[in-house]
């Protein structure tokens, strides 16, 4: 059976200790300008701040897309964590844009992630996934997190980068791998690959 991977298998594995930086600046909208709206963040027009929050005195309600690339990303490996909460079954979707050192684009489906299709988060929810900065990137991301035609609120955005010294191997992503029911061992077209902490190794 064919199945497709995003970048996360069984997230919990890189839970935010406290000694992890979050690299994100005002994740949880905290800070505001002088216009009342989040500092370093672009936003709709209809955004509102919000003070029914899952972190903190503050949340961010909204219909669109925000954005912040106040932060940067060296090659590696991180995980993107935040709250979300939403009453309608419109899908959310987070993206990581990051450019190579010419100044291109680096287009990579697993720098991106969809949530909630068909779904509602009554209460606070949290969402992550794992993903990767290639080593081509000239280091300068910014973050995107856009809602399809349905209001949300947002609250506690985390982008942590994992110590993979810590996960005793290298993190693969792989489209279009057939699993066999071997355990925690996975067989793919490029091999056998294998399951620890929840992540997949070469």
């Amino acid at each position: 059976m064919k199945r497709t991977v995003f970048c996360l298998l069984l997230s919990c594995a890189f839970a935010v200790s406290a000694t992890e930086e979050n690299l994100l600046k005002n994740g949880s909208f905290e800070t505001l300008n002088d216009k009342g709206f989040p500092k370093g963040w672009n936003v709709p027009k209809n955004a509102k701040v919000i003070s029914d929050a899952a972190a903190g005195k503050r949340a961010l309600r909204y219909n669109g897309t925000i954005s912040n690339w106040h932060f940067a990303m060296p090659p590696g490996q991180y995980t993107i964590r935040f709250q979300a909460r939403k009453d309608n079954n419109k899908w959310l979707g987070v993206g990581i844009i990051c450019v190579d050192k010419k100044g291109k684009r680096i287009n990579n489906k697993n720098l991106s992630k969809y949530f909630g299709v068909g779904k509602t988060f009554p209460d606070w929810t949290q969402l992550e996934f794992q993903t990767e900065i290639p080593e081509n990137t000239n280091g300068k991301s910014y973050i995107v997190i856009g809602t399809h035609g349905g209001v949300m609120d947002i609250d506690a955005i985390q982008i942590v980068k994992i110590d993979v010294s810590k996960t005793d191997g290298v993190l693969v992503f792989q489209d279009n791998f057939e699993r066999k029911d071997l355990g925690k061992d996975y067989i793919t077209e490029a091999g056998k690959w294998e399951i620890r902490n929840g992540a997949m190794y070469a």
